[in-house]
């Protein structure tokens, strides 16, 4: 993507791995801090006259009835608007006590876009991953209130045992991937970077585990034995009610290559599917499923007073599903899988085995027993971490708010 003058938001898709190359400085440069104010000062005027919104209401989601409609993994042929409200739902903050040793940023306007889709793609999982839905499965009515004590694991407080995945964990944890106040992040350093948050909260009641397959590239390749024996680590311990997978990749130069959206939306409807962290147009949103050719997905670009306490719950509830054409979908993106069991992960793999096997000549990932080859695949469409490089290996301002 290109810089948004007026979000601040900016990043170039079809690199995901750069921010953990070479990103280590501690703070932002003037012209990143020039643009965050920018970026503030846009949110602080529409939260004031109302223009965010104003755009919900434009990019609302209409849902036609004549046809079915898969969310997180199922089919459903007739949706409430009820439903589609009670989605977890995670914004813009502001007024948090200030993240780490960046001078004293107290809101993340401007920048935190994926990261609070690392959040919400997060709390579905431990949902789905809930009594609740196992009981009742398709079934999302009220899903917040139902997880609200898992919930305080996402408020906007300093603290990793109560509130693991508070945006001060994340950011901590996320120092090593190149994280830095301020700095916006790809989808693969947010994967990786919740997933370490997640890997690190031993006293909390979080009842999930996370798992990062792939560097980001092109192709990523599941080795079956491997991941078997790496879930019956997770799941041989104790209150651990799931595992989520993350595979971060990209699917092209800048927009999505028109010959994996068939993929996306396939992969969409794989019942273990907890969603995409991925985007459009300068800015990340939540993908959480589609209808014909169109995504569904939630926006986290509106700026909400920090989640401290219990009475914060209602503001995790999403008010509207918004939807877009998938050729408008970013290369960049990161897909969410959830397995509860064992079982759940044979069912996955055989699943995007399927999806291999019908887009063989340009499979968005790949499905290997060890001791295999690796696939050989055409790299029309796709990008690698050095094409993105500068040509003296610097980085170029696509990460600058």
């Amino acid at each position: 993507m290109e810089d948004n003058p007026s979000t601040g938001d900016t990043h170039r898709d079809g690199v995901l791995e750069k921010d953990e190359r070479i990103l280590h400085d501690d703070c932002l440069g003037r012209i990143e801090a020039m643009r965050l104010s920018a970026a503030q000062a846009y949110y602080s005027l529409s939260g004031t006259l109302g223009l965010g919104r104003l755009t919900r209401v434009y990019r609302q989601a209409r849902i036609d009835p004549s046809s079915p409609l898969w969310l997180l993994g199922f089919q459903y042929n007739t949706v409430h608007e009820e439903q589609l409200q009670s989605f977890p739902y995670m914004t813009y903050r502001k007024g948090f006590a200030p993240l780490m040793h960046d001078g004293g940023l107290t809101s993340d306007a401007g920048w935190g876009c994926t990261l609070r889709v690392s959040q919400m793609l997060v709390a579905s999982s431990v949902y789905k991953s809930s009594c609740e839905w196992q009981e009742r499965p398709r079934v999302f009515s009220d899903m917040v209130s139902k997880t609200a004590s898992t919930m305080e694991a996402f408020w906007d407080v300093d603290d990793d045992e109560r509130h693991p995945l508070s945006i001060h964990s994340i950011i901590r944890h996320g120092r090593k991937f190149g994280v830095v106040p301020g700095r916006w992040m790809g989808p693969h350093v947010a994967s990786k970077s919740i997933s370490e948050a997640i890997h690190c909260s031993t006293g909390s009641t979080l009842p999930i585990k996370a798992h990062v397959i792939g560097c980001g590239g092109g192709a990523p390749v599941l080795y079956t034995e491997s991941l078997k024996q790496t879930f019956a680590t997770y799941f041989s311990q104790d209150r651990v009610a799931g595992v989520l997978i993350l595979i971060p990749l990209v699917m092209g130069i800048g927009k999505i290559n028109p010959v994996y959206i068939p993929q996306v939306t396939s992969l969409l409807e794989i019942e273990q599917s907890v969603g995409i962290i991925g985007g459009s147009s300068h800015s990340s949103y939540y993908f959480i499923g589609h209808q014909n050719n169109t995504l569904l997905y939630l926006d986290p670009h509106m700026v909400q007073p920090a989640a401290l306490d219990k009475d914060s719950v209602t503001t995790f509830s999403s008010k509207t599903i918004q939807s877009m054409p998938a050729s408008s979908m970013d290369s960049s993106a990161s897909f969410g899988f959830l397995c509860r069991h064992e079982q759940d992960l044979d069912r996955l793999l055989s699943s995007l085995a399927t999806i291999e096997q019908s887009y063989e000549q340009y499979p968005i990932m790949c499905v290997r027993r060890e001791g295999c080859e690796p696939p050989s695949l055409s790299m029309e469409g796709r990008i690698s971490i050095d094409d993105e490089l500068d040509s003296d290996g610097s980085s170029s301002s696509w990460e600058l708010v």
